[in-house]
């Protein structure tokens, strides 16, 4: 199934709520108030988050960058095998992000991922013992064929694992107007006017 899809219809909105479980809807997904405030859903990092307080966007792990292809991958396929690097990712990591083809056979192509599988801290070692790092299913399939000389590399969603904000160097998420619980899923305001600390003391 394509991910190319139109702005969701949000019908049980409330940015003063949060959920365990989830997620029930995309994250990202945009809720646009008449008085042209916006709201995005998201997951929480897994620290916590306070109300009031800039939310950032997940950090770029090295890598999830310029990975090799482990195995050829045909036209129309929905699943690549790449190394991963030496450090563990979680299942889920790159979920509703983005796999980008940047070198190699196949070059220039974007797919939207579906799912990416838990890693171990080794280069070519799954949990399974399989000799690769990292599956990437995706949403779209591939239109061009990638083969051992292509890299690819991941890219997560901006709502997929925020937290919050301790310096300048990742790209905003929001701010929420409720203390989310860690890895719970919340509403993160990114347009209109907000409340925002502007010190640790605040």
């Amino acid at each position: 199934k394509m991910k190319l899809e139109s702005t969701a219809t949000i019908l049980d909105f409330d940015p003063y709520t949060q959920q365990q479980y989830g997620p029930v809807h995309n994250f990202g997904d945009v809720v646009k108030c008449a008085d042209n405030r916006w709201f995005r859903y998201g997951l929480d990092s897994g620290s916590g988050n306070t109300k009031g307080h800039i939310e950032l966007a997940p950090a770029v792990v090295a890598d999830g960058q310029n990975m090799t292809v482990l195995a050829a991958v045909a036209i129309g396929a929905f699943q690549v095998k790449a190394t991963y690097g030496t450090t563990a990712a979680a299942a889920g990591l790159y979920d509703e992000g983005y796999l980008i083809v940047n070198a190699g056979t196949g070059l220039g192509q974007v797919a939207k991922i579906k799912h990416s599988s838990k890693t171990t801290a080794s280069a070519t070692t799954d949990p399974t013992g399989s000799a690769y790092g990292m599956i990437i299913d995706l949403f779209e399939p591939f239109i061009v064929a990638l083969d051992t000389t292509s890299k690819v590399s991941v890219i997560a969603n901006t709502y997929n694992g925020t937290r919050e904000a301790t310096g300048s160097t990742l790209r905003p998420a929001g701010v929420p107007l409720i203390s989310a619980t860690a890895s719970y899923y919340y509403w993160a305001k990114t347009r209109g006017v907000a409340a925002v600390s502007c010190s640790s003391g605040d």
